[in-house]
């Protein structure tokens, strides 16, 4: 499995999907896709599932990542984005992405389930009938 994304126009989310193995070109390509979708909204919250990454994640691709996403001016703004780990390396690496854009309005949290993750998200969404989708939640 690759970068995936479903992006709900309702609830006003984008859900990614992440693989097992972390491969930069694949990022690229995957965010490449994602924002020049017609349904892509910068003000729309993320939920990155990174739950079954096991390699490729680490200190030098969180860099490029955010050397990557920086030359899109519509990425960081203030907005949500909530991040589902279930490792502890996972945890670690996505601290390490939360430290490189903090200087940004992006408001990021780290979760261990998708219900948390989104009930996170719904409480900073002005629409208070976002529902969790049912393929994340596992």
């Amino acid at each position: 499995m690759k970068f995936d994304y479903r992006i709900h126009t309702k609830d006003r989310v984008i859900i990614e999907t992440w693989p097992e193995e972390f491969e930069f070109k694949d990022y690229k390509e995957f965010k490449e896709r994602e924002l020049i979708d017609p349904d892509y909204d910068p003000n729309y919250n993320i939920v990155s599932d990174l739950r079954r990454l096991k390699m490729g994640f680490n200190e030098k691709m969180i860099e490029m990542i955010v050397d990557f996403i920086s030359q899109f001016p519509d990425y960081f703004i203030e907005r949500k984005s909530a991040i589902i780990t279930n490792s502890p390396e996972q945890v670690v690496n996505s601290v390490a992405y939360i430290q490189k854009i903090k200087s940004t309005p992006v408001d990021v949290n780290i979760f261990s389930t998708a219900e948390a993750a989104f009930k996170w998200v719904k409480e900073t969404d002005p629409k208070p009938e976002m529902s969790y989708p049912s393929k994340l939640i596992k």
